[in-house]
């Protein structure tokens, strides 16, 4: 049923009244075949007008519908009093066709939906057993009924002549309202000339061999199954549909003249059918062969097309799924390079505060407050490193790993001076004992340890009120191992089960006096668990808690003495390469009062030409340079002799992302030291690489970069 209800169709204005003219044409056709066979053979082989006249009703809107329901009502009226005079039985035929039309309708609507597409077997199926055979045999159960109570008939007659009324209407209604409402809900325009004429050719086909089956003395009717099979395999249901009409009115027509298989047949008389014609004796079999036709090639076809339909639309979905992935990998690429220009423009002055801030904390000729202005300086600095490394670093994804070489004491020293600054500020303690971390270079995710830590300690640092709190480390075969001990309250013994659950708080006594929504230890859990360790409670009461943090790591450069570079004779020599002066200005500062010999570069062209006339130990790269970047640099002058005896190229750049790994070891660079860094973090990379021993094990070998 439509919304609303409604019997039909909504009106579309008088759009259809095309539609309606051939709707009725068909409707008179048929009616006309009808009384034919009536006037001149006394039998009507099939009733096909019912079948029209429900085909306009379900596709036609609402007042074409009941126009055609009126007008033809009367044609069927006036013929049947016509033929039978002005009696009650001339006005009974007519009503009874008319409530099969409105039965089968109403049922239609129900079962099928309202868009009525026949395009699909199970459409067909129940159309023909849900809507078609109710109605048929409601009307003739009704026609039989008012037969015997006139009077005068046994019932094999009335047997005899429901059979052959139920198989006359139900054939008509089965065979020409699914074929017509095929045809009129496809649009025809559309169909290529090809497709025109191999239907018109096929249907040629199909008529010439039906019309031969039946002028045979003896014929095979099965024969017909050939063409029907190659339309219903090369075809659309509507064309099918069309075949199924013609064959059924050639072989009706033929069949009432004697012709074919069906006037062949020999059949059992029965005394009290003598009445009956030879040929109504004869009709069921014929009956039988058109219903075989038509349920094997329309659901055949009807599957085919259904099966080329839902081909189409996965080719089609396929398409716009690529089209979709391109669209996602294009933002995807976009969302890397912003990344990478947004990390490069941050990190980049950034990195000039701290040099300058590394270079005055030097200076010893400052007053006290200075000193002290500088350091608040440096350790915001710091902070904000933490913070933009953390923001930049977790769009990369929650389940990837981005391994590099970090200075350990480094990492830890950094990730805790937020939260050391915190707990003075409290009145607390903090003692740490990173003695095992000390020089110590490993292969590892520095922004999930950071992310990791400053959760437990920011927790330690929440629930402390007074006391200490103590952070150690520890290294295990292969293991960063990371205990903070509180002095808080400790955790009661109903929670801890629930300690690392989402939003998990212990009590709202807590929740009051502290900030935060319970998110921490477990987003703590999770950043370890990825780097393959865990974050445990060790211990808790009431003199405080013991939570530790357990990752795997892969120690590269062990703590090593340092090297000896004071003298000229054990002077490196250096080349900065960057376009930016301020940027040269900062690297030159960090390194004076050190044995290095530093020369400059502004382009990559410049440092080419200065590795090819001089001998250097240690480069120096900015990555983004306008004309030859320091990829290309690099790579040009690894191609040189001098490039080639134990020349050490380090990247200086703010780049991120997750291939400039492969890029750096692409372009033969051995380690990455990423902006912004202090000056203890550039002399101690300079001294790693820069080490007789340093350049057979360095970290570069890995292809990972050396952060600081």
């Amino acid at each position: 049923m439509f919304k609303g209800g409604g019997l039909f169709r909504p009106d579309r204005g008088w759009q259809g009244w095309s539609q309606a003219l051939i709707y009725l044409a068909i409707y008179i056709i048929c009616l006309g075949i009808s009384l034919w066979n009536l006037l001149q053979f006394e039998l009507v082989i099939f009733w096909a007008a019912n079948g029209a006249l429900l085909a306009a009703c379900l596709q036609l809107g609402r007042r074409y519908s009941v126009m055609m329901l009126l007008v033809c009502t009367s044609l069927n009226l006036g013929s049947s009093l016509m033929l039978n005079g002005p009696y009650a039985s001339s006005w009974i035929e007519p009503g009874l066709n008319l409530l099969q039309v409105l039965v089968a309708m109403v049922l239609t609507r129900r079962l099928c939906g309202a868009r009525m597409a026949m395009h699909h077997p199970r459409r067909i199926l129940t159309f023909a057993f849900g809507a078609a055979l109710p109605a048929v045999l409601l009307t003739t159960l009704i026609s039989i009924a008012i037969r015997a109570m006139s009077g005068g008939l046994d019932w094999q007659t009335l047997a005899f002549m429901w059979r052959h009324i139920f198989l006359m209407e139900y054939l008509g209604l089965f065979i020409m309202t699914p074929c017509l409402l095929l045809w009129s809900q496809k649009d025809l325009s559309k169909l290529p000339l090809k497709r025109w004429i191999e239907g018109l050719l096929l249907l040629g086909c199909l008529c010439s061999v039906v019309i031969w089956v039946f002028l045979r003395s003896d014929p095979s009717p099965f024969v017909i199954i050939l063409p029907l099979m190659v339309m219903a395999y090369r075809l659309p249901p509507p064309w099918v549909g069309a075949g199924l009409i013609a064959m059924a009115f050639i072989s009706g027509v033929m069949t009432l003249y004697g012709l074919g298989p069906v006037a062949n047949r020999n059949f059992s008389a029965v005394p009290e059918l003598e009445w009956a014609s030879d040929l109504m004796h004869q009709m069921p079999l014929y009956y039988a062969l058109i219903l075989v036709m038509m349920a094997v090639a329309l659901p055949i076809s009807a599957l085919i097309t259904d099966r080329e339909r839902m081909l189409v639309r996965a080719a089609r979905h396929s398409r716009k799924a690529r089209e979709q992935s391109r669209v996602v990998r294009d933002a995807v690429e976009a969302k890397s390079r912003f990344l990478a220009l947004v990390s490069h423009e941050m990190r980049t002055p950034l990195n000039s505060i701290q040099g300058f801030t590394s270079v005055l904390r030097r200076r010893q000729d400052l007053p006290q407050d200075v000193h002290y202005q500088l350091e608040a300086v440096a350790a915001s600095g710091d902070a904000l490193v933490v913070l933009i490394d953390d923001l930049l670093e977790e769009t990369k994804g929650d389940d990837r790993l981005s391994l590099a070489s970090y200075d350990l004491q480094q990492v830890v020293r950094l990730t805790v001076a937020e939260d050391s600054a915190h707990a003075v500020a409290k009145g607390l303690g903090v003692r740490l004992d990173l003695e095992p971390l000390e020089g110590v270079i490993a292969l590892c995710d520095g922004r999930r340890i950071r992310a990791a830590l400053h959760q437990i300690m920011s927790n330690a640092v929440k629930f402390s009120q007074t006391g200490e709190i103590t952070l150690s480390a520890q290294l295990d075969a292969g293991w960063l191992i990371l205990r903070v001990h509180d002095q808080g309250q400790g955790i009661g013994a109903d929670f801890v089960p629930r300690l690392f659950d989402l939003f998990a708080q212990e009590d709202t006594t807590i929740a009051r006096q502290h900030s935060g929504v319970g998110i921490g230890l477990l987003a703590a859990r999770r950043h370890a668990r990825v780097m393959g360790g865990d974050v445990v409670l060790v211990s808790t009461s009431h003199l405080g808690s013991v939570f530790e943090l357990k990752v795997r790591v892969e120690v590269q450069v062990a703590p090593q003495a340092e090297v000896n570079t004071s003298g000229a004779d054990q002077a490196h020599r250096i080349l900065v390469v960057d376009d930016h002066e301020l940027n040269r200005s900062v690297l030159r500062m960090m390194m004076s009062g050190e044995a290095y010999q530093v020369e400059e570069a502004d382009a990559g062209q410049s440092a080419l030409s200065l590795a090819a006339r001089s001998n250097f130990d240690l480069i120096l790269m900015d990555l983004r340079m306008p004309g030859m970047d320091g990829f290309e640099a690099s790579r040009q002058i690894r191609k040189t002799s001098r490039g080639e005896d134990g020349l050490v190229i380090i990247a200086v750049t703010a780049d991120s992302g997750t291939d400039l790994a492969d890029r750096l070891t692409e372009a033969g660079i051995d380690a990455l030291l990423s902006k912004p860094f202090s000056r203890d973090q550039l002399l101690d990379c300079l001294k790693a690489h820069l080490a007789p021993s340093s350049r057979a094990t360095s970290p570069n070998e890995s292809g990972q970069a050396l952060v600081g």
